[in-house]
């Protein structure tokens, strides 16, 4: 680790993400770290149905209420900040502007989970450049007990990297996952079989891939093991984060466009929103927010 790890989370007026305020600040008691807390007032200039008429004034005016009603002594290294304009567009790029290697998002409601994770937070895991953490628990204790999805692609290898920083920094034990999805599972039952030999010489050449991955790979003496499974990634991912009791899902994303994206057809964004655990999605390196 070199450098200083740049940390930001958002605050809402309610503070219904008070566990993600929690764990940003235990996670910025790491040497090395700094936090930002940004919270975004968006003005509003016509009549909307949820809500009066904010002018930019007020929204300052209140957004610096929030900021004051922080109940803590913060130390130096956490600061916070005021943003007006809309939540996503603001968040990101204040990431961009301090160069955060780790955005935090917390959970919006109360009991059952949001099937669509918060519009503010869906639109954030597709489009962010920076790595983002949903944080789902009740908890601000510092996850230690991780699992990371691979697919042998490139955005899942930075997955893993963050993974290994992580615990790292933080310390920790790290499940390195990886399910062999056969071609049944591919393109549909019925619609395309596959001789059992062909569908093992494929699984034999995944997993040399995945033997070469890992024996790659600097752990930096962090403990792990790897975990091989096979059938749809999806439920596969939950299912081994519950059998480990995982405190983070990490997962890469490819970061598609257009109608894939709408649609929320990932195994990323699934399992952010599907999921009852926390997640932290790493994007592809090329990745640009829109």
């Amino acid at each position: 680790m070199s450098g200083t790890y740049k940390m930001v989370v958002g605050l809402d007026p309610e503070w219904r993400a008070r566990d993600a305020i929690g764990l940003a600040l235990a996670l910025a008691a790491a040497p090395g770290s700094e936090l930002h807390i940004v919270h975004v007032v968006e003005p509003t200039r016509v009549y909307w149905p949820l809500g009066p008429i904010i002018s930019s004034e007020e929204a300052r005016e209140y957004a610096d209420k929030v900021i004051e009603a922080i109940p803590e002594q913060l130390p130096e290294n956490v600061r916070t900040h005021v943003r007006l304009g809309h939540p996503v567009r603001e968040l990101l790029d204040f990431c961009t502007e301090i160069d955060a290697d780790l955005l935090i998002l917390g959970r919006h409601h109360e009991g059952r989970l949001d099937p669509l994770i918060g519009s503010t937070a869906q639109k954030i895991v597709r489009t962010s450049k920076t790595p983002v953490l949903v944080h789902k628990a009740a908890s601000t204790r510092v996850p230690k007990r991780l699992l990371v999805a691979v697919d042998l692609s490139e955005p899942s290898t930075l997955a893993l990297r963050e993974a290994v920083e992580w615990a790292t920094r933080w310390g920790g034990t790290l499940h390195v996952l990886y399910v062999f999805e056969p071609p049944e599972f591919a393109y549909g039952a019925g619609e395309k079989f596959y001789p059992t030999v062909a569908i093992d010489e494929v699984r034999r050449g995944e997993y040399e891939r995945l033997d070469k991955l890992i024996a790659e790979t600097d752990f930096k003496g962090v403990e792990h093991d790897v975990i091989k499974a096979e059938g749809d990634p999806r439920t596969e991912i939950l299912r081994v984060g519950d059998e480990k009791d995982a405190e983070v899902i990490m997962m890469g994303t490819h970061g598609r466009t257009g109608l894939e994206r709408i649609f929320l057809g990932s195994v990323a964004e699934y399992v952010v929103r599907r999921g009852a655990r926390s997640v932290l999605v790493a994007p592809r390196p090329d990745h640009s927010a829109s």
